[in-house]
């Protein structure tokens, strides 16, 4: 089942389920942003022979489709 996995990638624009984030240890909590249910998330990333862990937020779009707005 796709939906499920991890996504391993992602870019601004990126849509999944809400299971497929790694949310953020230190921000769990939802907050609003212009009206949308949104979160932190984090996805770890090898960048040459480092491990690199990038921040972002997804806010929920429909039916429990989110879709990452920030990555950094």
């Amino acid at each position: 089942r796709p939906e499920l996995e991890t996504l391993r990638r992602t870019q601004v624009g990126t849509i999944g389920d809400a299971g497929q984030f790694r949310i953020h240890p230190n921000y769990p909590e939802k907050f609003y942003h212009n009206g949308a249910q949104c979160r932190w998330f984090v996805e770890p990333a090898f960048t040459g022979r480092d491990i690199r862990t990038f921040q972002g937020v997804i806010c929920n779009v429909q039916d429990q489709k989110w879709v990452v707005v920030d990555k950094f």
